[in-house]
């Protein structure tokens, strides 16, 4: 038997073709995500200076980047050097994107600030739109009679307009208290007691306001000031949901620009759920579906905007016949099953048709 081709079968064949290769372009032609690097700074006091420890880290990194090298390094004060973290030539990518890149900046005992500032590249192509910051204030107290080394100040910033800042007190130094205010002042405000060689991490919120402010417990100059500036890792999760006739999923995806999360999951019924999102990464979990289940979302520390918390609600599909778990409603008899026999005789008188005229076309007539 001769089968006869679809007149619409080579255009199905050069759309998909079409369709299939765009998507490669697109794929290849995309950014390669938003990596980028995080700065951090810890001072101590040591024979008359300061002994700055920086950290670089490579943050929401893809698979295909595995090595980065600096493009550009900026640092205060100036005629300082932080050893590794130095510029590399053109395609040569010296430093492992899972090892932090760590160098110590000596810094004079009378200086008030440590600043270091990079710009890298990864050898997946992807460069740093801008440079990435780290500041440390430090007393300018190191060295003399008075004071062997003040309290430091280092920051980070972090999504949700919040700051990391560290605090640090030598180990000769007495013990102080420093207050914490935000930029301009008026907002928020805190004081953080530190015993001799204390170190002490606080999350600071700025929602509302540019950044914060250091103050030793009787000073009228602030130690440090710092600005609040988007790390670059704040885009936020997609969140979907799926319902069944009795389960509710809750689907949280991170994308690769965004943060890690630490998300608690509550449901009305059922045990509340615990879950690390890195960036990169999608996860699911799935409760009893059933009337009146909903699901709110809690984070370690952002507060989103909106309805991002949830509730997110259980949806009856169409298709349950009036059940769901938990309804307490019956299997429906009598007319569902009217109209499956119905259904079955309809498809057996259909069946009886297409046989006959395949018989049909069958027989043969001679002469």
């Amino acid at each position: 038997m001769k089968r006869h081709r679809s007149l619409w079968r080579r255009p199905l064949a050069v759309l998909g073709a079409a369709v299939i290769g765009l998507t490669g372009v697109v794929a290849l032609g995309a950014p390669a995500g938003a990596h980028h690097t995080a700065v951090q700074g810890e001072a101590s006091c040591v024979d008359g200076s300061y002994q700055v420890r920086w950290t670089v880290r490579s943050e929401s990194t893809p698979p295909a980047a595995t090595s980065l090298r600096f493009v550009a390094v900026d640092i205060a004060p100036a005629g300082t050097a932080v050893g590794a973290i130095a510029t590399s030539p053109e395609n040569e990518f010296p430093h492992p994107v899972g090892e932090p890149v760590t160098g110590v900046q000596t810094v004079p005992g009378d200086a008030s600030v440590a600043r270091l500032a990079v710009r890298a590249q990864w050898n997946n192509g992807h460069t740093e739109d801008r440079a990435r910051e780290g500041v440390v204030a430090l007393a300018g107290t190191c060295g003399t009679k008075d004071q062997p080394g003040g309290p430091s100040a280092s920051f980070t910033s972090i999504c949700a307009s919040a700051i990391d800042v560290r605090l640090t007190n030598p180990a000769k130094a007495p013990a102080v208290e420093l207050l914490l205010a935000s930029i301009p002042a008026g907002g928020a405000a805190q004081t953080v007691p530190l015993a001799p060689g204390e170190k002490k991490d606080v999350r600071f919120p700025v929602e509302g306001w540019d950044g914060v402010s250091v103050t030793v417990a009787g000073s009228t100059e602030p130690l440090a000031t710092y600005l609040w500036t988007d790390p670059g890792n704040c885009a936020l999760a997609d969140v979907t949901t799926r319902s069944t006739c009795d389960t509710f999923t809750v689907v949280f995806a991170d994308p690769p620009n965004g943060d890690t999360w630490t998300v608690t999951f509550s449901p009305t019924y059922g045990k509340a759920r615990k879950r690390v999102v890195k960036p990169g990464q999608t996860i699911e979990e799935t409760f009893e579906g059933r009337e009146g289940q909903a699901v709110v979302a809690e984070y370690d520390y952002w507060d989103p905007d909106g309805d991002y918390f949830g509730p997110w609600e259980w949806e009856q599909p169409a298709d349950c016949g009036g059940g769901g778990a938990g309804t307490g409603g019956l299997p429906l008899t009598g007319a569902s099953t009217g109209g499956l026999a119905s259904g079955a005789a309809l498809l057996l008188l259909a069946g009886a048709g297409l046989f006959l005229v395949a018989r049909r076309r069958r027989l043969r007539f001679t002469a």
